[in-house]
């Protein structure tokens, strides 16, 4: 009997050790991944370092600096974002122009790489250098360490740099910021963020003494709130030197200045918002249950936060189900648990509705997640959604050799501000393997619960002006809110399909011609059906394959009027599911596979783009097979979609930028009725059948497709599911051409006025067009021509006169249905300066007409275009996109070869001689949106 006690006993113990041990394990701090590099300078700069070869020779830098709008005082809202503007106009060692130049002849792009951010808690400055030039690389962290500490705020640069400010905050001006700088106290009651936002005040950007700003950047700009970060093709031990080296000196600041607590004050009450605006669209219902913020620092506390995803996706799927409704209840509904601002998360829930509509819409969200406190979640809802997030994280793993070095930074900059782990993509792989199967339907479930509540709720209620007399008082509002009891609730029923997605596998036809493009890696496969198949195998990513076929024809092959039924067709026919899976249903069975596919029918050609992976290739094969064999048209579906795009379109006409949108596609199409934008009644005209005979018209010969696959793919694989799938398609051998609309912009000099909006904001479109003489010497000519463009008019109108934020230009050459260019040039700015500036722009004009580019800016152009080849090289969706290219324009596609023999052929005659062509100041149009007094 001893001896059994004695077992018992240690049984006992053994179980209470591991017990404890478990407990010790998976509440312990998760560790930090030991590929990141992570240091503290003596003045309390921190760096990470990360060695990483995604993408080659380059590598991807930030400055943090751990102070935003938040550390502003009452007289510098708006500075914290006017330093970091300023950080670009000089500094003590770089003028401004010679920083620029440095940056821009390195081959660093304006905006892609080189950019900057400024939020209510941080400053981030991000540049992207090549590493396989070392004076480059080493000059870039000066430019960093510049930008920390040696700033030069010269006198005349902040006064130019304030009318640059001042129109980006002009460009976000509208409905929605009015509407948002009245509400933000309600939604943020209590707390400094309500009225910090880091645009700033338009008062404060106009009479700010230079000395405030100043004292902004030395007050907070300090090495005990920075961080380095460094991830790339280089050194760790090099780079670590560096950072030593060129941070070490920047001294620490004496009393700094303690900043305030980023808080977010409980309340008891509901608090409600309603904001109204002439010119907004669209009536939205946000429902904000504010929560603390969720840290997520341990093992279970990581574990929890896969509980919440998991209730995310489910949600949400449901939500999205009934948007499938014949008469949906919103245009748009959504619900989320996570980050909000400050020291809150929130669970969210939400809809845009049609008008009239919220009140109804807002019971539907509601009673959506009442539901799961009633019923919760079904088995199988869940068994989806772990197989999904499964799925999700394996194929991170998979990739975990080809990871952007972007990714990491941003990881990084997650870490230092917000304290985020970085246990490393191993670590979570495994807590994903070891969790997710785990997670009982009931956690999961009881979330609802304690996320809805009656405390630290708010509602924000946005509405059209014309709305404002249907909408509900506050206090109706809170009564609807507590008496959700009187809400009818049933139970969700999960329907879900057993049958295969294709009911008889096909018969295949053989690939009877085989051609090797060796230069460029690629296969040309011709099949018995009459089918092209074109495969570019690559190792960029390995589970990665990117898909594309097109074919000619498109709707310039029907009469205007059926225009609509065949431009809208594809649409229609993706949301009415395939074979006998509806929508809803082939979501569902598509669940946890990467095999998405989306048809579509333009003008000239119709096609379908997607991507997939190697183990879910065969899934894709049959989705491809079955748009050509088992479209579906179904009616629900269709009155969705008629009605929710109804409802999109009815207040359209209320957005100023809308209408000016709309009134540049009329005025450039000589209001031909295929580019006008359609009003809500034309989708009431719809016809289904008509839609469904177009559709498949256009989908039901694959003899005159080019099917294009590109990445991680074995061809011994592919071939035998490209022969049964696109092989099994049955063919009539038919050749198809699209027809040329005679589509193109009026002649002459046409100039219109829009006159909408009562914001004091302009925008300006030049568009200027004619006749392209396609070929390769004129394509790189007028890429040339834009590029420089693009340069001098940043520096006429943005860095000397001050009077954009942004200059936007496009040159598009194009070779069907006809050869013709389009040339777009575009900004906003205040309505007084829309004709200095339009000046501005026809004097850099006439400087490229008479002398061409300076060799300066030729050296920029040429250096960006080599660099971003060199990435570019080796992204799969660069080789889909040319190949595309070249076998939709019957192209040699070995032509990809010649592009460092082709940029060497830009001069600046040849820059000099594109400008007289392009830009032909008796042949444009100038479109000009004005406010309405």
């Amino acid at each position: 009997m001893k001896k059994i006690i004695g077992y018992l006993l240690l049984f006992a113990l053994l179980i209470n050790y591991n017990i404890v041990n478990a407990q010790t394990k998976t509440s312990a701090k998760l560790p930090i991944d030991p590929n990141v590099k992570i240091g503290t300078l003596t003045n309390g700069l921190k760096y990470y370092i990360r060695k990483n070869s995604k993408p080659e020779n380059r590598a991807e830098l930030r400055l943090v600096v751990h102070a935003g709008s938040m550390q502003e005082d009452e007289d510098q809202l708006g500075l914290a974002h006017f330093v970091e503007h300023m950080a670009f106009n000089g500094t003590k060692n770089f003028a401004k122009s010679e920083l620029v130049d440095f940056l821009e002849s390195s081959g660093i792009r304006f905006g892609a790489d080189l950019n900057a951010y400024t939020s209510f808690d941080e400053t981030v400055y991000m540049l992207t250098l090549p590493t396989d030039s070392p004076t480059i690389f080493k000059k870039g962290f000066q430019v960093l360490e510049e930008w920390a500490h040696n700033v030069s705020f010269d006198p005349q640069e902040i006064d130019k740099e304030r009318g640059v400010v001042i129109e980006e905050w002009r460009l976000g001006r509208g409905a929605e910021a009015r509407m948002r700088d009245r509400y933000f106290s309600t939604l943020l009651s209590g707390s400094r963020y309500a009225d910090r936002l880091p645009i700033g005040t338009l008062g404060i950007l106009q009479n700010f003494k230079h000395e405030t700003l100043i004292r902004y950047y030395k007050e907070w700009y300090r090495p005990d709130l920075m961080s380095i970060i460094a991830v790339g093709d280089f050194d760790v031990a090099e780079v670590e030197a560096l950072i030593k080296k060129q941070f070490s000196g920047i001294k620490p600041v004496t009393n700094p200045r303690k900043k305030l607590p980023a808080t977010i004050p409980d309340h008891k009450e509901t608090l409600v918002a309603i904001e109204t605006d002439p010119e907004t669209q669209f009536t939205r219902v946000n429902v904000y249950y504010k929560q603390p913020a969720f840290q997520s620092t341990t093992e279970l506390e990581y574990r929890q936060g896969l509980v919440h995803s998991l209730f995310n996706s489910m949600l949400n799927a449901r939500i999205a189900e009934l948007q499938q409704q014949a008469n949906p209840p919103f245009l748009a509904g959504f619900s989320s648990y996570g980050g909000f601002i400050g020291d809150k998360d929130a669970f969210t829930i939400g809809a845009v509705t049609r008008d009239g509509n919220f009140k109804n819409a807002l019971n539907v969200v509601l009673a959506e997640a009442l539901r799961l406190e009633a019923f919760g979640f079904t088995p199988t809802e869940l068994e989806r959604a772990k197989t999904s997030m499964l799925n999700s994280i394996e194929r991170a793993y998979t990739e975990r050799d080809k990871t952007e070095s972007y990714q990491y930074a941003e990881e990084y900059v997650r870490n230092y501000l917000r304290n985020e782990t970085i246990p490393g993509l191993e670590v979570e792989y495994a807590i994903y393997k070891k969790y997710v199967n785990g997670i009982d339907i009931k956690e999961v479930n009881n979330l609802a619960v304690n996320w809805i509540g009656e405390e630290n709720r708010v509602v924000v209620i946005t509405a059209p002006e014309p709305e404002k007399d249907k909408l509900l008082t506050k206090a109706e509002i809170i009564e609807l809110l507590d008496n959700t009891s009187k809400l009818t609730l049933t139970p969700y029923v999960d329907k879900v399909s057993s049958a295969p997605l294709i009911a008889k596998i096909p018969s295949p036809s053989k690939v009877i011609s085989e051609k090797k493009l060796d230069e460029i890696g690629v296969t040309e496969w011709i099949l018995a059906n009459g089918a092209k198949v074109i495969i570019k195998p690559t190792t960029f990513k390995n589970d990665e394959i990117l898909f594309n076929a097109s074919s000619p024809g498109g709707h310039s092959l029907y009469p205007d009027k059926d225009y609509l039924d065949a431009a809208y067709a594809s649409q229609i026919m993706q949301i009415s599911g395939l074979g006998e899976f509806g929508f809803v249903e082939l979501q569902k069975y598509l669940s946890g596979k990467v095999a998405r596919l989306s048809p579509s029918i333009g003008e000239i050609s119709e096609g379908l783009s997607g991507n997939t992976t190697p183990k879910d290739l065969e899934t894709f094969m049959q989705l491809l097979f079955s748009y050509f064999t088992q479209p579906r048209a179904d009616s629900v579906s269709f009155m969705s979609f008629t009605n929710s795009i109804s409802g999109i379109l009815a207040n359209r006409g209320a957005n100023p930028e809308a209408v000016f949108s709309d009134s540049i596609q009329a005025i450039i199409s000589n209001y031909n009725v295929r580019r006008m934008t359609p009003v809500a009644s034309q989708f009431q005209e719809l016809d289904l059948q008509n839609m469904y005979k177009i559709f498949k018209e256009r989908f039901n010969d694959p003899s005159d497709f080019t099917f294009i696959f590109v990445g991680n793919i074995d061809t011994e694989i592919l071939k035998p599911l490209v022969e049964t799938y696109i092989g099994g398609i049955p063919s009539a051998g038919k050749r198809e051409n699209f027809k040329n609309l005679g589509i193109i912009p009026p002649s002459g000099v046409v100039k219109r006025v829009v006159n909408k909006g009562t914001e004091p904001k302009s925008r300006v479109q030049l568009i200027f067009s004619g006749d392209f003489n396609w070929n390769t010497d004129e394509v790189f000519a007028i890429s040339a021509l834009q590029d420089v463009l693009d340069i001098k008019l940043r520096e006429s109108l943005r860095e000397d006169a001050g009077g954009v934020y942004g200059v936007g230009i496009s040159a598009v050459p194009s070779k069907l249905p006809s050869s013709r260019y389009t040339l777009n040039i575009g900004f906003g700015c205040a309505p007084e300066n829309v004709d200095k500036l339009v000046d501005l722009v026809f004097a850099e004009i006439n400087k490229l007409k008479k002398d061409g580019a300076t060799s300066t800016d030729l050296l920029k152009v040429i250096e960006i275009d080599k660099r971003d080849r060199e990435t570019s090289l080796k992204e799969n969706r660069f080789w889909l996109g040319q190949l595309n290219r070249y076998y939709t324009l019957n192209e040699n596609p070995l032509g990809l070869l010649d592009f460092d023999k082709n940029l060497e052929k830009v001069t600046t005659e040849t820059v000099k001689k594109a400008a007289n062509k392009y830009l032909n100041e008796a042949n444009y149009i100038k479109v000009v949106l004005m406010p309405e007094n």
